[in-house]
C-alpha cells in the first residue's frame, strides 16, 4: 500500500476508495450470499459485523447503538503513515457502501451524519452526494450515523431459509476443528 500511494499521483484515500468501491457481494462467498439473503439492511450488518470479528482487518470496525441511531465506524487497526491509514479506511468504506448499494439496489438511506478523516475535496463532495449528508471532519478514520429504522426495510431479495442455512456453513467454516489430520502436501493442507 505504501508503494502504490507513492507512485500513484492520486491522493490516497481517493485510491482506497476506488478500490473498495470495486468490492462485489460475490467476493465474499457464503457470506456475501447470506448478506444478500438477509431480511434487512440491520440483518446484513450484523452478520458482516459477526464476519470481521473472525477475520483479521487492517481496520477495526465498531458498531454502537443509542436510541434510534445506529453508528459504525471504520478505524486504522495500528498506527501506520497517515497515506496508509486513509487508503484502508476510505477502503473499508467504499466496500462498506458498494456491499450496501448491491444488497438494496440503491443509495444508502437514512445517514444522518458522517464523519472521516479524508483530505481529498473531490471524494469529500463524492461521498457528500452519495450519503445525503455534510461531512464533518473526524480526528481519526471515518463513521456513519445512520436512522436505525431506515434499516429495518425488508430487502429485495430476502430468504430467511437461505439466509439461516447460508449463515451456518459459514460459522462451521470458521469453527473447524483445529486438530484435523494432516494431509500428504502443503497444498492439501
Amino acid at each position: 500500500i505504501r508503494n502504490i500511494t507513492r507512485l500513484i499521483s492520486e491522493p490516497a484515500d481517493r485510491l482506497g476508495y476506488e478500490a473498495g468501491r470495486r468490492s462485489k457481494l460475490h467476493h465474499y462467498g457464503l457470506i456475501g450470499q447470506a448478506m444478500l439473503s438477509s431480511d434487512n439492511l440491520l440483518h446484513a450488518l450484523n452478520i458482516a459485523l459477526r464476519y470481521c470479528q473472525e477475520v483479521f482487518h487492517f481496520t477495526n470496525y465498531a458498531s454502537s447503538s443509542q436510541s434510534k441511531m445506529l453508528s459504525v465506524a471504520w478505524l486504522p487497526y495500528k498506527k501506520d503513515t497517515l497515506s496508509v491509514e486513509h487508503f484502508l479506511v476510505a477502503r473499508d468504506l467504499g466496500t462498506g457502501l458498494s456491499i450496501i448499494e448491491q444488497v438494496t439496489g440503491r443509495k444508502p438511506k437514512g445517514v444522518i451524519a458522517a464523519r472521516t478523516f479524508f483530505t481529498d475535496r473531490k471524494l469529500i463532495l463524492e461521498l457528500r452526494n452519495q450519503l445525503g449528508c455534510v461531512l464533518e471532519h473526524a480526528p481519526n478514520g471515518a463513521e456513519l450515523v445512520l436512522n436505525a429504522q431506515s434499516l429495518l426495510q425488508p430487502m429485495p431479495q430476502r430468504n430467511p431459509q437461505s439466509c439461516r442455512v447460508l449463515e451456518q456453513l459459514c460459522y462451521e467454516q470458521m469453527h473447524l476443528p483445529e486438530d484435523l489430520p494432516l494431509k500428504d502436501s502443503f497444498t492439501e493442507q
